[in-house]
């Protein structure tokens, strides 16, 4: 497995971790109760995922830290055999849990997904935004329903190089596991900017990478006619109904998701102030966010600090003074600084769980 793999799982485990705890407990009680013989967990977290197996710390009633690990079959050589693994957990903790037990963050997630369809589009046009920045728009959409806010759909591209697309509609990700390596698609998550319905068009912000991987070397190449299949869309931000002020942190991976937001907060009956901590490289590489009374924009300008390096974004977020009461904070950005973030946004300022949503879009 190499350092990217690795990177990469990384990546999975502070989202379960941070998004889906419940899940991570419902899964870790189980893993203590079958492999290791520990009841009475009260807490419990995921600590890695090696060629050995996933690993993780549980927390009995009693206080006692008990390592647990479900061992692998076999080793994983991809970070689907790793995700496999993790639903076949959760499916056999379902299996032997009450009846009366709820579900789960993550099973509620996937129960939704299972009517999640994919759509065939092309590449229209290419525009570039930013030096490091490019939108893409795809058409032959029309029969696209948005949510609105940052959704977000799954790119499907051809694999590398070749021309045609090996997915259609009736894709799932049960099929895709299925598929012979050569032929499974490229992709990854990208957030809609805006929608057009009249055109039947979308456009998307891609960056592009210095160390570019599969998806990004896509988009760099992206031209008109190009084939893609989008599965989605879904969304992250859900703002309760109570939310009089909102807080946005976005490097450059989530400007695209942080300029859909601020044209949703626009277009309320009475728009809500909004504070943006976005961060670019340089002057050359701020870009246009929709402005309007209410709206202040702070910008971070990192130079030659690398991207994902450094607490500039915290102590940004710390320097403001934060009343929780009315507060919705949305972040999009490298993992590892949005999750210092959204533990400083929870632990210190007192938000609850419900007016934070930060999503860790890469990782270092």
């Amino acid at each position: 497995m190499t350092t990217d793999f690795y990177d990469e799982l990384d990546m999975v485990v502070d989202h379960l971790n941070e998004e889906h705890d419940d899940t991570v407990l419902f899964v870790l009680r189980h893993v203590a109760a079958t492999e290791h013989d520990v009841r009475d967990v009260r807490d419990a977290r995921l600590t890695r995922v090696t060629a050995d197996g996933i690993g993780g710390a549980v927390t009995t009633a009693s206080g006692d830290r008990v390592d647990v690990l479900s061992p692998f079959v076999e080793t994983p050589s991809s970070i689907d055999d790793v995700r496999m693994h993790l639903f076949g957990l959760l499916t056999a903790a379902r299996a032997v849990a009450p009846d009366e037990q709820p579900l789960t963050s993550l099973e509620a997630e996937l129960t939704g997904a299972s009517g999640i369809t994919t759509s065939l589009a092309h590449v229209v046009r290419t525009t570039v935004i930013a030096p490091n920045l490019r939108e893409i728009t795809f058409g032959g959409l029309g029969d696209f329903v948005s949510l609105g806010g940052d959704e977000f759909l799954y790119v499907l591209a051809p694999p590398e190089g070749r021309e045609e697309l090996t997915v259609g509609t009736d894709f799932t990700w049960l099929a895709y596991e299925e598929m012979p390596d050569e032929d499974k698609p490229i992709g990854a998550y990208y957030t809609v900017r805006r929608w057009r319905p009249d055109e039947g068009e979308i456009d998307m912000w891609f960056v592009l990478h210095e160390h570019a991987g599969p998806a990004s070397r896509w988009a760099s190449a992206a031209s008109p006619g190009d084939p893609v299949a989008l599965w989605g869309p879904r969304r992250s931000a859900e703002p309760p109904p109570d939310v009089r002020r909102y807080l946005f942190v976005t490097d450059e991976s989530g400007l695209g998701a942080t300029a859909s937001l601020l044209d949703q907060v626009a277009s309320s009956d009475a728009p809500a102030p909004v504070h943006v901590i976005a961060e670019a490289i340089d002057e050359s590489h701020v870009v246009e966010l929709p402005m309007r009374d209410g709206v202040t924009v702070e910008w971070i300008l990192r130079g030659d600090r690398a991207p994902g390096e450094g607490t500039a974004f915290l102590d940004a977020v710390r320097a403001l003074d934060l009343d929780p009461a009315g507060l919705y904070a949305f972040g999009a950005a490298e993992s590892r600084q949005i999750t210092a973030v959204r533990k400083h946004l929870r632990h210190h300022v007192g938000l609850a769980a419900d007016h934070v949503s930060m999503t860790g879009y890469w990782r270092r």
